[in-house]
Protein backbone atom coordinates (compact mmCIF):
# COMPACT_ATOMS: atom_id res chain seq x y z
CA UNK A 1 0.00 0.00 0.00
CA UNK A 2 0.97 3.66 0.18
CA UNK A 3 3.66 4.93 2.52
CA UNK A 4 1.20 5.83 5.23
CA UNK A 5 -2.15 4.40 6.20
CA UNK A 6 -4.29 5.38 9.12
CA UNK A 7 -7.56 4.38 10.64
CA UNK A 8 -9.52 6.67 12.92
CA UNK A 9 -11.95 4.81 15.17
CA UNK A 10 -14.83 6.51 16.97
CA UNK A 11 -13.53 9.82 18.36
CA UNK A 12 -10.15 9.33 16.66
CA UNK A 13 -8.83 7.32 19.58
CA UNK A 14 -7.26 4.52 17.59
CA UNK A 15 -4.53 5.19 15.02
CA UNK A 16 -2.39 2.72 13.09
CA UNK A 17 0.42 4.11 10.94
CA UNK A 18 2.76 2.26 8.61
CA UNK A 19 5.68 4.59 7.95
CA UNK A 20 8.37 6.63 9.60
CA UNK A 21 5.67 8.82 11.10
CA UNK A 22 4.34 7.86 14.50
CA UNK A 23 1.76 10.55 15.26
CA UNK A 24 -1.25 11.97 13.48
CA UNK A 25 0.04 15.54 13.70
CA UNK A 26 3.25 14.59 11.91
CA UNK A 27 1.55 12.85 9.03
CA UNK A 28 -1.03 15.59 8.51
CA UNK A 29 1.55 18.39 8.62
CA UNK A 30 3.06 17.12 5.40
CA UNK A 31 -0.27 16.88 3.58
CA UNK A 32 -0.62 20.55 2.72
CA UNK A 33 3.03 21.62 3.08
CA UNK A 34 4.48 19.17 0.58
CA UNK A 35 1.58 18.45 -1.78
CA UNK A 36 2.72 17.55 -5.28
CA UNK A 37 1.11 15.77 -8.20
CA UNK A 38 2.68 12.95 -10.15
CA UNK A 39 4.52 14.46 -13.09
CA UNK A 40 2.78 12.07 -15.42
CA UNK A 41 -0.60 13.50 -14.41
CA UNK A 42 0.68 17.08 -14.65
CA UNK A 43 1.97 16.35 -18.14
CA UNK A 44 -1.33 14.83 -19.19
CA UNK A 45 -3.23 17.84 -17.83
CA UNK A 46 -1.03 20.19 -19.86
CA UNK A 47 -1.59 18.12 -22.98
CA UNK A 48 -5.32 18.45 -22.42
CA UNK A 49 -4.85 22.23 -22.42
CA UNK A 50 -6.23 22.64 -18.92
CA UNK A 51 -4.94 24.72 -16.06
CA UNK A 52 -3.54 23.55 -12.75
CA UNK A 53 -2.54 26.08 -10.15
CA UNK A 54 -1.07 25.70 -6.69
CA UNK A 55 -3.52 26.48 -3.94
CA UNK A 56 -6.41 24.87 -5.81
CA UNK A 57 -6.96 22.41 -8.65
CA UNK A 58 -9.67 23.34 -11.11
CA UNK A 59 -11.85 20.25 -11.23
CA UNK A 60 -12.36 20.73 -14.97
CA UNK A 61 -8.82 19.38 -15.26
CA UNK A 62 -10.05 16.09 -13.84
CA UNK A 63 -13.06 16.17 -16.13
CA UNK A 64 -10.55 16.32 -19.00
CA UNK A 65 -8.46 13.50 -17.51
CA UNK A 66 -11.35 11.13 -16.81
CA UNK A 67 -11.02 9.18 -20.07
CA UNK A 68 -7.28 8.55 -19.66
CA UNK A 69 -6.85 8.59 -15.88
CA UNK A 70 -6.84 4.80 -15.57
CA UNK A 71 -3.89 4.57 -17.96
CA UNK A 72 -1.77 6.20 -15.25
CA UNK A 73 -3.03 3.84 -12.56
CA UNK A 74 -2.69 0.46 -14.26
CA UNK A 75 0.38 -0.61 -12.30
CA UNK A 76 -1.28 -1.09 -8.92
CA UNK A 77 -3.03 -4.09 -7.36
CA UNK A 78 -6.38 -2.56 -6.43
CA UNK A 79 -8.00 -5.84 -5.29
CA UNK A 80 -5.16 -6.36 -2.82
CA UNK A 81 -5.34 -2.75 -1.68
CA UNK A 82 -9.09 -3.05 -1.06
CA UNK A 83 -8.50 -6.19 0.97
CA UNK A 84 -5.89 -4.32 3.02
CA UNK A 85 -8.49 -1.68 3.85
CA UNK A 86 -11.04 -4.32 4.86
CA UNK A 87 -8.43 -5.91 7.13
CA UNK A 88 -7.52 -2.51 8.60
CA UNK A 89 -11.17 -1.87 9.45
CA UNK A 90 -11.55 -5.32 11.02
CA UNK A 91 -8.56 -4.57 13.26
CA UNK A 92 -10.59 -1.63 14.58
CA UNK A 93 -13.57 -3.93 15.15
CA UNK A 94 -15.53 -2.69 12.14
CA UNK A 95 -17.07 -5.12 9.67
CA UNK A 96 -18.01 -2.60 7.00
CA UNK A 97 -21.30 -3.56 5.38
CA UNK A 98 -21.93 0.04 4.34
CA UNK A 99 -19.24 2.56 3.47
CA UNK A 100 -18.40 5.73 1.59
CA UNK A 101 -15.53 5.81 -0.91
CA UNK A 102 -14.59 9.50 -0.65
CA UNK A 103 -12.87 10.93 -3.71
CA UNK A 104 -13.72 7.80 -5.68
CA UNK A 105 -12.52 9.15 -9.03
CA UNK A 106 -13.04 6.65 -11.85
CA UNK A 107 -14.06 3.93 -9.39
CA UNK A 108 -10.91 1.81 -9.40
CA UNK A 109 -11.16 1.20 -5.65
CA UNK A 110 -14.94 1.55 -5.53
CA UNK A 111 -15.43 -1.55 -7.66
CA UNK A 112 -13.17 -3.64 -5.45
CA UNK A 113 -14.72 -2.39 -2.21
CA UNK A 114 -18.17 -3.36 -3.47
CA UNK A 115 -17.29 -6.83 -4.78
CA UNK A 116 -17.63 -8.41 -1.33
CA UNK A 117 -21.23 -7.28 -1.06
CA UNK A 118 -20.84 -4.05 0.92
CA UNK A 119 -23.23 -1.20 0.18
CA UNK A 120 -20.89 1.45 -1.23
CA UNK A 121 -21.48 5.12 -2.00
CA UNK A 122 -18.81 6.57 -4.28
CA UNK A 123 -18.39 10.32 -3.84
CA UNK A 124 -16.41 12.70 -6.05
CA UNK A 125 -16.60 16.39 -6.96
CA UNK A 126 -15.78 15.75 -10.64
CA UNK A 127 -18.72 14.88 -12.85
CA UNK A 128 -16.41 13.50 -15.53
CA UNK A 129 -14.75 11.11 -13.10
CA UNK A 130 -18.16 9.94 -11.87
CA UNK A 131 -19.30 9.25 -15.44
CA UNK A 132 -16.19 7.13 -15.97
CA UNK A 133 -16.90 5.33 -12.69
CA UNK A 134 -20.50 4.65 -13.70
CA UNK A 135 -19.35 3.10 -16.98
CA UNK A 136 -16.81 0.94 -15.15
CA UNK A 137 -19.43 -0.25 -12.66
CA UNK A 138 -21.85 -1.16 -15.46
CA UNK A 139 -19.10 -3.03 -17.28
CA UNK A 140 -18.13 -4.96 -14.13
CA UNK A 141 -21.72 -5.64 -13.10
CA UNK A 142 -21.20 -4.08 -9.66
CA UNK A 143 -23.94 -2.07 -7.92
CA UNK A 144 -22.77 1.17 -6.29
CA UNK A 145 -24.45 4.50 -5.59
CA UNK A 146 -22.52 7.46 -7.00
CA UNK A 147 -22.92 11.03 -5.77
CA UNK A 148 -21.37 14.30 -6.87
CA UNK A 149 -20.24 15.77 -3.57
CA UNK A 150 -17.28 17.58 -2.08
CA UNK A 151 -15.88 15.10 0.44
CA UNK A 152 -15.53 17.97 2.90
CA UNK A 153 -19.33 18.25 2.86
CA UNK A 154 -20.55 14.65 2.83
CA UNK A 155 -24.33 14.27 2.96
CA UNK A 156 -25.43 10.69 3.54
CA UNK A 157 -29.09 9.67 3.98
CA UNK A 158 -28.12 7.39 6.87
CA UNK A 159 -24.96 6.67 8.89
CA UNK A 160 -22.44 4.22 7.40
CA UNK A 161 -20.04 1.77 9.00
CA UNK A 162 -16.95 3.41 7.51
CA UNK A 163 -15.61 6.17 5.31
CA UNK A 164 -12.57 5.30 3.19
CA UNK A 165 -10.43 7.82 1.33
CA UNK A 166 -7.90 5.87 -0.75
CA UNK A 167 -5.49 6.85 -3.55
CA UNK A 168 -4.02 9.67 -1.41
CA UNK A 169 -7.24 11.65 -1.72
CA UNK A 170 -6.50 13.54 1.50
CA UNK A 171 -3.42 15.04 -0.20
CA UNK A 172 -5.78 16.97 -2.46
CA UNK A 173 -7.08 18.97 0.51
CA UNK A 174 -4.73 21.92 0.33
CA UNK A 175 -5.37 23.67 3.64
CA UNK A 176 -5.61 22.71 7.28
CA UNK A 177 -9.23 23.84 7.33
CA UNK A 178 -10.12 21.57 4.40
CA UNK A 179 -8.53 18.61 6.18
CA UNK A 180 -10.45 19.40 9.36
CA UNK A 181 -13.65 19.85 7.35
CA UNK A 182 -13.23 16.41 5.82
CA UNK A 183 -12.66 14.82 9.23
CA UNK A 184 -15.76 16.55 10.60
CA UNK A 185 -17.86 15.48 7.60
CA UNK A 186 -16.61 11.89 7.83
CA UNK A 187 -17.33 11.72 11.55
CA UNK A 188 -20.88 12.99 10.95
CA UNK A 189 -21.44 10.34 8.27
CA UNK A 190 -20.19 7.41 10.35
CA UNK A 191 -22.31 5.49 12.83
CA UNK A 192 -21.17 5.28 16.47
CA UNK A 193 -18.36 2.72 16.60
CA UNK A 194 -17.57 3.07 12.91
CA UNK A 195 -14.26 4.21 11.44
CA UNK A 196 -12.51 6.51 8.99
CA UNK A 197 -9.59 4.99 7.06
CA UNK A 198 -7.33 6.79 4.60
CA UNK A 199 -3.86 6.86 3.07
CA UNK A 200 -1.59 9.74 2.10
CA UNK A 201 1.58 10.29 0.13
CA UNK A 202 3.98 11.36 2.87
CA UNK A 203 6.44 14.25 2.86
CA UNK A 204 9.29 11.71 2.62
CA UNK A 205 7.76 10.04 -0.43
CA UNK A 206 7.06 13.31 -2.21
CA UNK A 207 10.40 14.94 -1.46
CA UNK A 208 12.79 12.00 -1.51
CA UNK A 209 11.23 9.40 -3.81
CA UNK A 210 9.24 11.47 -6.32
CA UNK A 211 10.51 15.02 -5.96
CA UNK A 212 12.96 15.25 -8.85
CA UNK A 213 12.17 11.91 -10.43
CA UNK A 214 11.58 11.30 -14.11
CA UNK A 215 8.57 9.20 -15.17
CA UNK A 216 8.40 7.91 -18.71
CA UNK A 217 6.71 5.13 -20.64
CA UNK A 218 7.54 3.52 -23.96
Amino acid sequence: VKDDAAIFHGDILHCAFHSEYSACAQILRGIWVSFRLSRRVLHCARVCGKILKWGGIFMRSYDALCEVYDLFADDFDYPKWAEYYRALLRRAGVEAQSLVDAGCGTGLMTVELAREGARVVGVDVSGGMLRAAAEKLRREGVRVTLAKQDMCHLAMPRPVDAVICACDGVNYLLSAERVRAFFRAARAAIRPGGALAFDVSSRYKLEQLLGDGFFGEE
